[in-house]
């Protein structure tokens, strides 16, 4: 359950082997998609891969369309101060000073939803409202994602909430895996938010 879709082939293959094993890996997806009915065939968030897979999806009938940028940050550092002088003086302060907020704020990490379900599903409809792009459907969530989410993967998700005081200013979710963590979905409440610079 993750908002990138990352698929590897063997690159000794030849450019018509891995063709072909492209169009079979599509072929598949159409008629399970097919036998189950689907209404909707979607290929969320290709990143690199979209170029190499462009042909093969075009050429099924699939259109391109933009999405929220996938972003990824390498954490090489053993602390936060550590990230911080790598890098430029300007921009180490920058956010120095943005940070000086969240000393004023409770950070929490939580491995259930429970008592906070509706609290969350309201930030991060609050967090959706402010975005300029609208996806429609596609950007709803069902009223028990996040129990279920969390739930149904254990200890391979983790809630972090931020609190003032007694007041939820925000959560986010991530999905933890061997190598990487995940930023999947996140809320906050407004103008508390840029205030504590969440």
């Amino acid at each position: 359950m993750s908002d990138n879709c990352s698929v590897g082939l063997d690159a000794d293959g030849s450019p018509e082997a891995l063709a072909s094993i492209q169009r079979a890996i599509v072929d598949g997806l159409l008629a399970r998609a097919k036998a189950e009915r689907a209404q909707v065939i979607v290929v969320k968030s290709l990143g690199p891969e979209a170029h190499a897979w462009h042909e093969t999806l075009t050429g099924s009938g699939f259109g391109r369309i933009r999405s929220v940028p996938t972003v990824i940050l390498p954490l090489p550092y053993a602390n936060l101060d550590h990230y911080y002088a790598s890098l430029p003086e300007k921009t180490g302060s920058y956010l120095k000073r943005k940070m000086r907020a969240a000393a004023k704020l409770r950070i929490e990490y939580r491995d259930t939803v429970a008592g906070l379900d509706s609290q969350i599903m309201a930030l991060h409809d609050a967090t959706m409202s402010q975005s300029s792009v609208d996806y429609g459907e596609f950007d709803k969530l069902h009223p028990d994602y996040f129990k279920h989410l969390i739930g149904g993967l254990g200890d391979r998700a983790k809630l972090m909430l931020c609190w003032k005081d007694q007041e939820l200013l925000s959560f986010q979710v991530f999905l933890v895996g061997e190598k990487r963590i995940i930023a999947n979905k996140i809320g906050m409440k407004y103008p508390e938010a840029r205030e504590y610079n969440l």
